[in-house]
């Protein structure tokens, strides 16, 4: 399990002072095992502020941009763990592959482990300017509870915990262990955690871990720790995708209907004169071999509005207004069709996970029903 916290380093009076405060806080060799517990990417540990800082000027050369004292040089991130669950070196393995995912590997960073504290902590801190200095690191709204979801996926990848309910406004709430009331969500816990099982063992040949961390954090996100609950979710997002594809398909149904219609009544009305014409030759089968295309279809359209049972043509115009109202309809449908679907199959997917995890059904290969595309 692990907590998580980051701000941003503004340049202040300073860009050397305020990185440099950072740098040597966490490069301390007293909390580092005499550093050993650092490591650099795309930069050395012992030069990293001398290389932020020339990155930062190369940065301003290329793009001409300077933002002055409100300017982000560097973000700082620490990462810490639930006591005895990691040893020093695990945890710096884990600040790393945190770092590498946040920024992608497009920033350079350093990590270090402190080991002054009950449980090894995890200091991360990654240069705003990217590495071939022509952009920076792009903050956004929340950015504390997506670095929470990546390190509760690491986490679970590993074998280690995560917490039930994290605060949302600065990471973790401290506080939120897990619950000790048994729910699904600790039972997938356990099943990640202890690595073996049928259940575990069937799935781990389908699929991987990092998509069963996934699952685990979704349900979590969604507050889906009770299995009925998430049954009750899949029923209800399954049930409320096919309303909406039975209705789209209805609506398609009728629209080929009424083009059907109008295409027939059109030549209906087109090849009418031609026989009225016929009916009235004298020589009906010569007639009718210079103009069997004309007649061919207006016998067509009489047959189909008799299988109708049409007594009275409906109006040209009548017949587009109700296709433009089906149309419109089917426009306002289809804007929240694709985000029902994807709900739809996240949950089927999430349940039949949770199915194979806790051994709810037979070992064997499911497929998913996703309903009509």
């Amino acid at each position: 399990m692990a907590t998580t916290w980051m701000k941003a380093l503004h340049r202040g009076s300073g860009i050397s002072a305020a990185l440099g405060r950072s740098v040597d806080y966490i490069r301390n060799s007293e909390k580092t095992e005499d550093g050993e517990l650092v490591y650099g990417y795309e930069c050395d540990p012992y030069t990293v502020q001398s290389e932020f800082l020339l990155s930062k000027k190369l940065y301003e050369q290329r793009t001409g941009r300077d933002q002055g004292q409100r300017d982000v040089i560097a973000y700082h991130i620490r990462m810490s763990f639930k006591p005895g669950e990691v040893t020093a070196e695990q945890a710096l393995e884990l600040g790393r592959e945190l770092a590498m995912r946040w920024t992608k590997g497009k920033h350079q960073f350093i990590v270090a482990t402190h080991t002054n504290t009950k449980s090894p902590h995890v200091h991360i801190i990654y240069n705003s300017v990217n590495l071939d200095c022509t952009g920076k690191y792009q903050d956004f709204k929340r950015s504390a509870i997506v670095l929470r979801r990546v390190s509760d996926q690491i986490c679970l990848e590993h074998g280690l915990s995560v917490i039930k309910k994290p605060g949302l406004s600065k990471g973790y709430n401290r506080k939120g262990y897990l619950a000790n009331k048994p729910n699904m969500l600790i039972d997938i816990q356990a099943k990640l955690q202890q690595g073996y099982g049928a259940g575990f063992e069937h799935w781990a040949r389908i699929q991987n871990l990092k998509t069963s961390a996934k699952t685990l954090i979704f349900l979590q996100e969604r507050g889906l720790a009770d299995y009925d609950k998430l049954v009750d979710a899949t029923r209800s997002a399954t049930q409320r995708f096919n309303t909406m594809s039975g209705r789209v398909s209805e609506i398609k149904a009728r629209q080929k209907d009424i083009a059907e219609l109008q295409k027939h009544i059109g030549a209906y009305r087109k090849t009418r004169e031609v026989y009225v014409q016929y009916r009235q030759a004298k020589n009906k089968r010569k007639f009718y071999a210079e103009n069997e295309s004309a007649l061919v279809r207006h016998k067509a359209a009489k047959e189909y509005f008799n299988g109708l049972n049409l007594k009275k043509l409906p109006a040209m115009k009548s017949l587009q207004q109700k296709y433009a109202i089906l149309e419109a309809e089917k426009r306002k449908l289809y804007s929240g069709y694709k985000p029902a679907r994807e709900e739809m199959i996240a949950l089927l997917t999430a349940q039949q996970i949770v199915d194979t995890l806790l051994g709810k059904v037979p070992q064997r290969t499911m497929t998913l029903n996703r309903g009509a595309r």
